[in-house]
């Protein structure tokens, strides 16, 4: 499996700036993974594969320090028998096919297999997927096969109830060989009918059907009378609610009331069964990552307190793995309309989709503090720094650098004073004696209502999610005040020479916050 998206990139989707749609399916996490290679054993009548869950789920908490305490490891792997040219194949107990001919087409035509399949009952706790089919499944996360003595589908449920992971099941008639063929020896020969019930991890569809057999030397292996069934109750995580199941459709959550994008990112794993404790340890990593590396502006710690699984597929056959999509907060089933996302020529689809929410906290929503610092972090990132001065009611953010500036605020009321200066000559005197008059005078300025200058603010379309008040929070915490008062004293000096007479003009401004 590859994984590209680990703890500390999933800190780095916190603090990007929220797309316009924040849930799209990142493509490139899962586009990459190579497909799991399939080995059905031949010459056994049943096959059980156990995956090694405590290293799958060791990949969900990668980058972190989490021990993650799981013992369901793998103790024993699938073996394949080897049989000798001719040798016999396992006893099969369905009906065979002789007439007209010994052939992979008096074997599709027969309609006993047809009866059988059109006439079984749905397992207790299982949906049927479809019926009658000519061909088997090839879904996510194969685990085994047992050849039955009877087409039963509640048998073949019983079995995969049994197994740990175990959620579709594909029943069939298989035309197989009574001896192993050899190319020189016995390349075809005679045919007997296995009842094949095969276990998968992931749901079977009439799409993931698409196995129509294979040459085994001359002989043609071929399926009948195929019924694919889905357990749609898959167990809780410890510590979350029980599932929700959304079809096949994926959560594509608003941003909240305050304009807060609660979407975390996503974790993909692509093999073993779907099980939804991958997605509950790698949400429960994050946030102990999250907690342990605090942003460092202040801004509230994100945790993931509700997620979202689902197998994405390509082009609706090819189940390319199971997809998990983090939150900080729960969002109920009518928020589950994303169903499909298109690259290319290629459609990718959610199938098998579940939603959990963390029983202890589901998550606080609206979150007002964590919208502000959001949007802090969304206006300094986009240079609107000047949006807020205005917002804010101040002319720009120069208005309060020097005490000798001739910038006067937009909140000001301006009284304006003409001095007139005029130097002359004289050469009466020829020692020289100075004479200082002064005069001055202060100019006040009250601040304009703010409430009457933001209700003429036109809000940048990148902010319009958020309401009134947490922009003015927002942009408080970017702009510094700027003065609600200015006294500007002027001073005149008048200095008399022995040889002219100028004035001297010394402006001081003193700012009161």
């Amino acid at each position: 499996m590859r994984s590209t998206f680990l703890i500390p990139a999933l800190v780095a989707v916190v603090a990007a700036l929220p797309a316009p749609n924040p849930q799209e399916i990142d493509l490139d996490l899962i586009i990459n993974v190579p497909t799991p290679t399939i080995i059905q054993a031949t010459g056994t009548p049943d096959q059980i594969v156990i995956y090694d869950t405590k290293a799958i789920l060791a990949s969900a908490t990668a980058a972190s320090s989490i021990s993650v305490d799981i013992t369901d490891v793998a103790t024993s792997t699938p073996s394949i028998v080897k049989r000798a040219a001719c040798g016999p194949e396992p006893s099969g107990y369905g009906p065979v096919t002789t007439n007209p001919k010994d052939d992979a087409a008096s074997f599709a035509a027969n309609p006993v297999y047809a009866n059988a399949a059109n006439g079984a009952a749905v397992p207790f706790g299982y949906v049927q997927t479809f019926k009658n089919l000519n061909a088997s499944s090839s879904a996510y996360g194969y685990m085994g096969f047992t050849n039955l003595k009877e087409y039963n589908p509640q048998t073949c449920a019983t079995k995969c109830n049994a197994i740990k992971g175990c959620m579709g099941i594909n029943i069939y008639f298989e035309r197989d060989p009574k001896n192993t063929p050899d190319k020189t020896a016995c390349p075809n020969p005679a045919s007997l009918t296995q009842i094949r019930c095969v276990y998968w991890g992931g749901p079977v569809t009439a799409g993931n059907t698409n196995n129509y057999g294979r040459k085994w030397e001359q002989f043609s292996v071929v399926f009948a009378g195929s019924n694919g069934y889905v357990n749609q109750n898959i167990a809780a995580p410890s510590g979350y609610s029980d599932a929700t199941y959304l079809n096949n459709a994926a959560i594509n959550a608003p941003y909240d009331a305050l304009g807060y994008n609660t979407y975390m990112g996503a974790k993909v794993f692509a093999t073993g069964p779907f099980n939804a404790t991958l997605c509950a340890e790698a949400c429960n990593a994050q946030n102990v990552y999250n907690i342990a590396n605090p942003p460092a502006d202040g801004a509230p710690v994100q945790t993931c307190q509700f997620f979202n699984t689902y197998l994405l597929f390509l082009n609706n056959t090819q189940a390319l793995g199971q997809y998990c999509a983090m939150y900080s907060s729960a969002w109920s089933s009518k928020y589950a309309t994303k169903v499909e996302q298109w690259r290319g020529n290629d459609r990718y689809t959610v199938q098998f989709s579940y939603s959990f929410s963390n029983i202890t906290n589901p998550g606080t929503t609206p979150n007002k503090a964590a919208a502000v610092a959001q949007a802090k972090e969304e206006i300094a990132y986009s240079t609107l720094q000047g949006y807020c001065s205005t917002l804010l009611a101040y002319n720009d953010l120069n208005a309060y650098v020097t005490a000798t500036s001739t910038r006067i605020p937009v909140s000001t009321v301006t009284t304006t004073t003409t001095l007139k200066i005029k130097a002359s000559s004289s050469s009466s005197s020829s020692s020289s004696s100075v004479k200082v008059s002064s005069s001055s005078s202060s100019l006040k300025a009250s601040s304009l209502s703010k409430r009457a200058v933001a209700s003429a603010v036109s809000t940048p379309a990148g902010l319009t999610k958020y309401p009134a008040s947490v922009l003015s929070s927002a942009c408080s915490a970017l702009v510094t005040s700027l003065p609600k008062t200015a006294t500007v004293t002027v001073s005149t000096a008048t200095v008399t020479g022995a040889t002219s007479r100028s004035t001297v003009i010394k402006t001081v401004t003193t700012t009161t916050r």
